[in-house]
C-alpha cells in the first residue's frame, strides 16, 4: 500500500484565492481607516448634512486601497518599506486615482463651506 508523503504538493491541494494571501496585513491596513469612516459617517447622520459624509466616503475608499495593497512594516522605521507589489490585488495607477478621488471628497467640504460664504 502507498502512503502520501503530507508534505509533498499532491493534486489535492488547492491554492487559497489571492484575496486571502497576507490577510493579517491586509486588516492591519485597513481596518484603522474602516474605523475612522464609521466614526465619521455616524458624526455626519448626526450633523445631517450630506456634504459631511464625504470625509467617510474618503476613508472608506481609503480603507479599500489599504486592503488590496497594503504596506508591510517589518524593518523598522528608519528603513525604507519593502516591496508588497506581491499582494497588490490592483496596479498603481489604480491606486493613485483611488487616493485623489479620496483626497478630493476630504476636501470637499471645507471647499463647499469656503465658496458657499463667497
Amino acid at each position: 500500500m502507498k502512503t502520501i508523503d503530507p508534505t509533498s504538493q499532491s493534486a489535492f491541494t488547492t491554492q487559497r484565492p489571492r484575496f486571502l494571501h497576507g490577510l493579517k496585513h491586509r486588516l492591519i491596513c485597513s481596518v484603522p481607516a474602516a474605523a475612522l469612516s464609521l466614526i465619521l459617517g455616524y458624526a455626519g447622520f448626526t450633523l445631517g448634512s450630506a456634504v459631511d459624509l464625504f470625509p467617510a466616503l474618503a476613508l472608506s475608499i481609503a480603507g479599500v486601497v489599504a486592503f488590496t495593497s497594503p504596506i508591510i512594516l517589518t524593518e523598522g522605521w528608519n528603513k525604507p518599506f519593502p516591496p508588497a507589489s506581491h499582494l497588490a490585488l490592483i496596479s498603481v495607477r489604480t491606486q493613485r486615482v483611488l487616493w485623489y478621488l479620496a483626497g478630493s471628497c476630504f476636501v470637499l467640504p471645507a471647499l463647499l463651506r469656503i465658496v458657499s460664504k463667497l
